[in-house]
């Protein structure tokens, strides 16, 4: 699993064909001793309450920062996104455990959403932990039946 999540062609294709996403594009990768460091922009489609339309706009997008530390095999991610969503904090870790068989393993997620939007944030706090939910159950679909 991790060789998929360091394939950015795999990566690629997981966003673009698995998720629907906009965009994908990498930005940067590159290596630092035991740590590998990327950097993606990144455009979603999201199911938005119109409220949030009204805040964010039709169209979110942000940039990925990733790192994993081959060694320690720890995968640690944020988004940074631009105009109001600046106040969107949203980051955490994935570690693989065991999987149920010898060829499978269970991918787990560990995330955080704060918002500090007035009015809005525990809305966009719930949306977003909606979606990111959601695009984890459909992008295990797209690694299931593409691996």
């Amino acid at each position: 699993m991790w060789g998929h999540l360091l394939d950015v062609d795999f990566q690629r294709r997981i966003h673009l064909e698995g998720l629907g996403f906009q965009k994908y594009e990498l930005e940067s990768q590159d290596e630092r001793g035991d740590v590998m460091h990327r950097v993606a922009q990144v455009i979603p489609r999201v199911d938005m309450p119109k409220a949030l339309t009204k805040v964010l706009g039709d169209s979110i997008g942000y940039k990925e920062f990733v790192t994993f530390d081959r060694v320690k095999k720890d995968w640690k991610w944020h988004l940074k996104m631009s105009g109001p969503g600046a106040k969107i904090h949203v980051g955490g870790t994935i570690e693989l455990l065991p999987g149920r068989n010898e060829s499978g393993c269970i991918r787990r997620t560990h995330f955080e959403v704060e918002c500090k939007i007035f009015g809005v944030g525990g809305l966009i706090e719930k949306t977003v932990k909606t979606e990111t939910l959601a695009n984890y159950e459909k992008a295990a679909v797209f690694i299931n039946a593409n691996t």
